[in-house]
């Protein structure tokens, strides 16, 4: 390939290359329309969570996330024949039904977030004698996304924010030393322990893919590196032949 194409993808692209293989599969994938698709009507739901909106005020706050209107009213008529989006005039708001089914899952969520506080304040009280287990939460929260943010810049993608992730790590050290009264070593290992509480509950892995969808999902960003991705379609020979044959003879 980089013979026929002079191109060498190590030296063009400094994406990782499991993120690299992920968007491919998002640009190419048999399955990724239908991922797309879960996306964007996740986008019109959760808009319409808070209240009801006229049609033209949604087409402009999914406009404004990179989703054109013809996707999106495409997508409202669709969510409309669900059930799960009723139109009255020119407002558009939840079933009583949907808002229920999110509703419930905000419940759960906020019910695994209560569960991780109190690990957290157990084994804060347990090891230093304190409680701050909300701003800990916070700063564990950052870990995990910086961890997984994958962004986009101008022209290429940058690898997952690592040093970003270390310093947030850093900092959840500080606070454990500032407030516990305690020296580094113990503040980097109930740090390492913190984090590994918060691996072990639904909320963070939740949290995660939300970021990771919001994020790495986001329409303009996915368009981007289609756009700017570099396909190569190979012809088998006898394929290719008869293509030459039709195009020679087209007009006989």
């Amino acid at each position: 390939m980089t013979d026929i194409h002079k191109y060498i993808p190590a030296k063009n692209n400094h994406v990782d290359s499991k993120a690299r293989a992920f968007y491919d599969y998002l640009a190419l994938g048999k399955d990724a329309s239908d991922l797309k698709s879960s996306i964007i009507d996740a986008q019109i739901l959760s808009n319409l969570f808070d209240s009801p909106k006229e049609k033209e005020v949604l087409f402009i706050e999914l406009e404004n996330n990179g989703i054109k209107r013809g996707i999106s009213n495409s997508k409202i008529f669709k969510l409309i024949k669900e059930g799960k989006i009723e139109l009255t005039q020119e407002t558009m708001s939840l079933t009583t039904n949907e808002k229920i089914r999110i509703t419930n899952i905000l419940q759960r969520d906020e019910a695994d977030r209560a569960s991780l506080l109190e690990k957290i304040k157990k084994l804060l009280e347990k090891e230093i004698g304190i409680n701050f287990s909300g701003e800990a939460l916070d700063l564990i929260k950052d870990v995990y996304r910086a961890a997984i943010e994958i962004e986009i810049s101008e022209s290429s993608f940058e690898p997952p924010r690592v040093t970003i992730a270390k310093e947030i790590i850093q900092k959840l050290e500080y606070l454990i030393q500032y407030r516990g009264s305690v020296d580094k070593v113990k503040a980097t290992e109930l740090a390492k322990k913190l984090i590994e509480i918060g691996a072990e509950n639904e909320y963070l892995s939740n949290q995660c893919s939300s970021f990771l969808c919001v994020n790495l999902l986001n329409q303009k960003k996915l368009d981007k590196y289609i756009q700017e991705r570099t396909f190569y379609i190979y012809l088998d020979a006898t394929v290719f032949i008869l293509y030459l044959a039709l195009f020679k003879f087209e007009k006989i």
